[in-house]
């Protein structure tokens, strides 16, 4: 078997491999509006995504020349070149996308796939050069740079039109239909629904069939020059079938409008994307068939591979919309996307994954300040019909059979399918691989603002995630062009070695990767469990379940507490650095665990008022000790990492004294969590009394110190800092403790767990 007949299967299998993992990463696009509105259950969706995704898959069969001929120039390279380039690009396509699955980063099948050609495509045409001393800027003509720069235009375009489009679609909705809808809806609600669909079918169905392999010219040019009969008709007959479900049914016709584009955007996706994913090995399919017509195929100038019009077969594109719906039911990461950009736009506030910083901080601040500005300047009379119409506090979830409330509501739904349907749809006309995620994303992104969703509680955090998930994008070109430059040079220095290397390191990337995504959901699990309060007998589980959690990560503050110190002590900056991580990971635990028992007590019943007051007492405590000890973490390595003085011996064996009552503390929570009647007969306030004094006396043998040995100022500084900082610790632990003590009423019966006695204790 020749070396290029091994690269032409593992394409095939890698066009399979990235079949599965793109359409994981571009499920956000065709499924979140309506799993996010509640639109259906979850069956009815996937249904309506599959439909699309088969119809959509028999009109994709004009965009697949731009894997063969739209980023390079066949006529400068040989078969086995061309074979390389589609090697490398395959193999850069489904390592890159399967990580950015596994972290649930939902970035661009069609960037992805053009950059990975570009990069594989420059690392061949740079060795060429090299090789045949032929001067560098000849490699103008190796590239097909009016296509690429057409590509990467119309991408950055469609951003900016899916933005500006959508806001003002849905904006107007909101302003015609506000968010208490239903009434409205029934009046002329079926208008717009008739615009909406007539929008989204005249792209996808009018559009679109130029290039199915089904359509003869005759037909379409029929119906191209009936299109505005088309357009009325079909206008007519959507806005008077509503109407009728309207009248005479209690049918939500705004699901079907949502099902319908949902089906739609599917559609438009498996016409547009495909060749992200089926390009490629069919290039290289039709590569090999043209050299081996040749009598030298290793010779043979792949020309032809830019001049011969091929209409991929149906079958083949039947198969992929089946690998593609079978993925969607059964993979895991596509709903790890999915939750990203759900979570990003959902109305209302909670645990927000990312982290604030500046720009968002300056975009949000500026926003505020421009939206103050309008207000100002805008009649009295109109800004109350606007507050009235965009009156958030209508906003009320659909609740599904599960009990999971949906994000936002129909309408907003119906304007990120109905402008992200069109904008897609009008560049697979065009014959343009435009990118549905960053269409969708923008789309979903600029519905929310309208509707209020980033708030003054959420926005800078949102805004974060944006920018986070929007660098990715930029980071997807850059990493995919680089990967598959490096990947294509080596294979052409190093020969078949090189070829059957890449195939055994894509090979464990894409098992550890797997593995990772697996450890990582099991983490998420845990972190964003849903508690019931429930007053019978059979919730005092969990109840004992929640302070088993609470008692766990005060031990594990704890325990990187207690390293750090002794890290500190040791003068280990490495150490130091891995605490601060570590410690960082259990922060963002605690924020998402406290997020979901406030949650949790919102929903509580009136007879466990008492049992609420003091868990909310706990979380605060709880959250002021995770604040603390994280602020200590940083200050300790910063302080090693700048080449300070090291501690004292007298200081190290003070705070040696000090993490072992600590611990001792640590170990008393942890062994009487699981079991009411331990944590009945546990009295903590003793020792966190005594640990207490010791801190304060430490503190006056530090004074002493001082008068003696006053210098350097940034070590004695410190000192009195971490000893300030254990106080804190002590006085939140002493807090907590009393609380989770009030909490374990609720299991217990109040004769039997009784209160220790403060009287000594400090206020």
């Amino acid at each position: 078997m020749d070396i290029q007949l091994i690269i032409l299967i593992f394409l095939g299998v890698l066009g399979i491999i990235d079949l599965s993992v793109g359409v994981s990463n571009d499920a956000v696009n065709f499924t979140n509006s309506a799993i996010g509105s509640k639109a259906g259950s979850f069956r009815i969706v996937m249904i309506c995504t599959g439909l699309g995704i088969f119809v959509g898959t028999l009109f994709s069969g004009g965009m697949m020349e731009i894997a063969r001929s739209g980023i390079f120039n066949p006529a400068f390279f040989t078969f086995p070149e061309v074979m390389i380039i589609f090697f490398a690009a395959m193999a850069a396509d489904v390592i890159l996308l399967d990580f950015f699955n596994t972290y649930g980063l939902p970035t661009s099948t069609t960037v992805s796939i053009v950059m990975d050609l570009l990069g594989a495509a420059l690392g061949v045409s740079v060795f060429k050069i090299v090789q045949n001393a032929v001067p560098f800027g000849e490699i103008v003509n190796y590239l097909n740079i009016g296509k690429i720069v057409a590509i990467l235009s119309s991408i950055v375009l469609s951003i900016a039109f899916a933005f500006i489009f959508t806001f003002l679609f849905q904006y107007i909705s909101r302003l015609l239909f506000s968010f208490d809808f239903k009434k409205r809806f029934k009046q002329y609600g079926s208008i717009w629904g008739g615009f909406s669909i007539t929008i989204i079918s005249y792209f996808i169905f009018l559009k679109g069939l130029q290039y199915a392999p089904f359509i003869t010219a005759d037909t379409y040019n029929y119906i191209q020059d009936n299109i505005n009969v088309v357009l009325l008709g079909l206008f007519l007959f959507s806005t008077i079938i509503l109407q009728l479900l309207h009248w005479f049914t209690k049918i939500n016709t705004l699901q079907i409008i949502v099902l319908y584009g949902t089906f739609s955007l599917a559609m438009s996706f498996a016409a547009n994307d495909l060749v992200n994913f089926l390009g490629v090995p069919l290039g290289g399919l039709e590569s090999y068939r043209i050299a081996h017509q040749s009598s030298d195929p290793l010779n043979t100038n792949m020309l032809a591979l830019a001049s011969t019009a091929i209409k991929s077969p149906t079958f083949i594109l039947v198969i992929a919309g089946m690998i593609m719906f079978v993925t969607l039911l059964i993979s895991k990461k596509a709903k790890t996307v999915t939750k990203t950009e759900i979570n990003l736009g959902r109305q209302e506030e909670g645990f927000e994954r990312f982290e604030p910083f500046g720009l968002a901080r300056t975009i949000v601040s500026a926003s505020i300040s421009f939206a103050n500005f309008i207000q100002r300047i805008t009649p009295n009379k109109i800004l109350e019909i606007v507050h009235k119409q965009f009156d958030v506090s209508k906003f009320h979830p659909k609740t599904d059979d599960k009990g999971e409330h949906s994000y936002f509501d129909l309408i907003r739904a119906a304007s990120i399918l109905t402008v992200s349907t069109a904008l897609i749809a009008f560049g697979t006309s065009l014959k343009l691989p435009l990118s549905t995620t960053y269409i969708t994303f923008i789309a979903a992104m600029a519905a929310a603002l309208p509707d209020k969703a980033w708030g003054r509680e959420s926005a800078v955090y949102r805004v974060s995630g944006v920018i986070a998930v929007i660098g990715g994008w930029l980071l997807t070109g850059v990493l995919a062009a680089a990967f598959a430059f490096v990947v294509a040079y080596l294979i052409l220095l190093l020969g078949n070695i090189g070829i059957f290397v890449v195939m055994i390191f894509v090979a464990f990337l894409f098992w550890h990767s797997s593995n990772l995504h697996k450890k990582r959901e099991k983490e998420q699990e845990i972190l964003q469990q849903k508690y019931n309060l429930s007053t019978n007998k059979e919730g005092d589980e969990t109840y004992i379940e929640l302070m088993k959690q609470i008692t766990m990560y005060v031990a594990s503050i704890y325990g990187v507490l207690n390293q750090c110190i002794n890290n500190l002590a040791t003068n280990n900056a490495i150490k130091l650095r891995k605490n601060r991580k570590e410690f960082r990971e259990i922060a963002n635990k605690v924020s998402i665990f406290s997020s979901n028992l406030l949650n949790l007590l919102e929903n509580s019943q009136n007879s466990l008022v008492d049992f609420s007051n003091s868990t909310t007492k706990v979380i605060s405590a709880l959250q002021n000790l995770t604040d603390k000890v994280q602020v200590a973490s940083e200050q300790y390595y910063y302080y090693v990492a700048n080449s300070h003085t090291q501690l004292l011996e007298s200081q190290i064996k003070e705070l040696t004294l000090i993490t072992q009552s600590l611990n001792e503390i640590q170990k008393g929570l942890l062994n009487s969590a699981e079991q009411p009647v331990k944590f009945r007969e546990l009295n903590l306030t003793e020792r966190i009394d005594s640990l207490h004094a010791l801190i304060e006396t430490y503190t006056d043998h530090h004074l002493q110190r001082i008068k003696e040995v006053p210098k350097p100022v940034k070590r004695n500084l410190l000192y009195f800092n971490i000893l300030s900082d254990l106080d804190d610790v002590t006085d939140t632990t002493k807090t907590l403790y009393k609380n989770l003590r009030k909490v374990f009423k609720r299991i217990l019966p109040e004769d039997i767990l009784i209160e220790p006695d403060d009287k000594n204790s400090r206020e």
